[in-house]
């Protein structure tokens, strides 16, 4: 977990505060693939394993395995995806971002480095939920907006439902609008 924790954005602090990773915390890795907002995960490779880090939604349909309580890995089933696409849009649904741990094979690295992280056997590990705090600020701003006739836009690059719960906590979607979230990316691998 703690050799994709080098990046020193804002989430990646927060992870190794959590995990009480010392600061400033040298990374180990030896090939690292940093965090890409089109990409949506970051890999590093140390001598032993590989960790992958980033959006649930876009890496769990690549998960082939899973770890038990125990650690062992177990082949992931349609029913495991599907409870764990559960908690993922609840979590996401509540507005909070749901980041996806796993782990992989050394000589997986660079079918993740070329994009095709479908390539790799990605173990899942766990999941990472965290939860940005809403300025007051930032609601009254809207709020005003709209008082003003100003029609407010919001641009992230969270997931849709992540998206969708945040805009109706800051006021910029009315909570009795319905939102039918299109999405781009199967969820279902």
């Amino acid at each position: 977990a703690s050799a994709c924790s080098g990046s020193g954005n804002a989430t990646e602090k927060a992870i190794a505060s959590f995990l009480a990773l010392p600061e400033p915390y040298k990374n180990p890795a030896w090939q690292t693939i940093p965090f890409d907002s089109d990409r949506k995960y970051s890999a590093a490779c140390t001598q032993d394993c590989g960790y992958i880090r980033g959006a649930a939604e876009i890496l769990l349909p690549y998960c082939k395995f899973w770890l038990d309580q125990n650690g062992k890995s177990i082949p992931m089933s349609y029913q495991k995806r599907s409870e764990l696409h559960e908690i993922l849009q609840t979590a996401a649904a509540n507005s909070s971002r749901v980041i996806l741990q796993g782990c992989f094979p050394v000589p997986d690295f660079p079918h993740l480095k070329n994009n095709t992280p479908e390539c790799a056997d990605i173990c899942f590990t766990g999941l990472w939920i965290l939860q940005d705090e809403i300025r007051s600020e930032a609601v009254k701003a809207v709020g005003e907006c709209h008082a003003a006739g100003i029609q407010v836009v919001m641009i992230t690059g969270d997931n849709e439902w992540t998206a969708a719960a945040i805009a109706r906590r800051t006021g910029i979607l009315s909570p009795f609008w319905k939102v039918y979230l299109p999405s781009a990316q199967p969820v279902f691998g």
